[in-house]
């Protein structure tokens, strides 16, 4: 047993304790019943332990953070589906990025709107209302349409019509429209890249059939959208990778997961940049306008002392991840 490397150093971790680290310390590993169990096992086996305590230790903090942050409030709805989302493809596309590394105003533009979306935090309407309630309280109107309130899924879904608005400074933009065909084009993307693989057992038009018909995408719904139904893309534009995308696209293909990875983190990535210079800054365009017309400028929002916005605070509160029963549909 001397000669396990493994073994010693486990020995050895179950020894160091830090009251100043926040996360549980390695002896507790030790404490739960199934490592116990492998531990007698593999004593009385003499059996050499194949994988490095420290790797171990690290994947089982990694996984106390990551529960961590699904207990804040706002991921309520991933408690009874989030077995449904690729978790190593989503947080591998956080990391990434188009643009070359020195490119650092485009990175950071990028990465501010994805996260902002990630964490469902973009400056909307239905937002702003309560950061500045002294500007917006009475005012939670899409800028685009100026009918229904702007939330992010209407946000996604707003379809103005043209004939009914006429103080706009500029056009109103048809986002759904335009969304519709950004999802369309990128699973366009997607089929072509898989389909010409020399390991590929489905053609083109097959897997874009597939592709177009996942609920967790969004493109049928966002079709077949009404007032009376629900946008079920909404956590896959966020930036939470569906797994049955991620599984059609290896499968289809017959490539490894990391190519397949790829493949959806850089046509994702390219559907975000559209998303952000097509939708957003649009959208981010007449917003400003209506300020405008309201006496709002920038510096009056960078200096404004009301106690409402001064003691802001993200939504943190957390949630008890395993306690609902509810059923929800994948995603959505």
């Amino acid at each position: 047993m001397a000669a396990d490397a493994y073994l010693s150093r486990c020995l050895t971790l179950s020894g160091l304790l830090n009251a100043d680290d926040p996360t549980p310390s390695f002896i507790t590993l030790l404490k739960f019943p199934s490592l116990q169990r492998l531990s007698i096992n593999l004593l009385c086996n003499g059996i050499p332990l194949t994988m490095d305590p420290v790797h171990f230790w690290r994947d089982f903090s990694d996984m106390h953070e990551f529960f961590r942050l699904l207990n804040l409030s706002r991921f309520i709805p991933l408690r009874s589906s989030y077995s449904w989302i690729d978790w190593r493809l989503t947080f591998d596309l956080i990391k990434d990025t188009l643009y070359h590394r020195l490119d650092v105003s485009r990175i950071s533009a990028s990465y501010r709107f994805r996260l902002q979306l990630w964490f469902d935090e973009l400056p909307l309407m239905s937002r702003l209302r309560f950061r500045y309630p002294g500007l917006y309280a009475d005012d939670s109107l899409c800028p685009n349409c100026g009918i229904f309130m702007e939330t992010l899924e209407h946000f996604f879904t707003c379809l103005p019509d043209s004939l009914s608005i006429i103080d706009h400074a500029s056009p109103p933009v048809s986002t759904r429209t335009k969304l519709i065909d950004l999802l369309d084009q990128f699973v366009r993307r997607l089929a072509k890249k898989a389909s010409a693989s020399p390991k590929a057992r489905l053609d083109f038009n097959s897997l874009l059939l597939q592709l177009q018909s996942l609920p967790t995408i969004g493109l049928a719904s966002l079709r077949n959208y009404s007032d009376h139904l629900t946008f079920t893309g909404l956590w896959f534009l966020r930036g939470f990778i569906p797994r049955d995308l991620s599984s059609l696209i290896m499968s289809s293909s017959g490539l490894s997961r990391r190519d397949s990875s790829n493949i959806i983190i850089r046509y994702f990535l390219k559907l975000h940049r559209e998303i952000y210079h097509q939708l957003w800054r649009p959208r981010c365009k007449m917003k400003s306008l209506k300020d405008k017309a309201m006496d709002v400028t920038p510096a009056l929002l960078r200096t404004i002392k009301s106690s409402d916005f001064t003691n802001f605070r993200y939504d943190t509160s957390p949630v008890n991840f395993f306690s609902t029963n509810e059923s929800l549909s994948p995603l959505q």
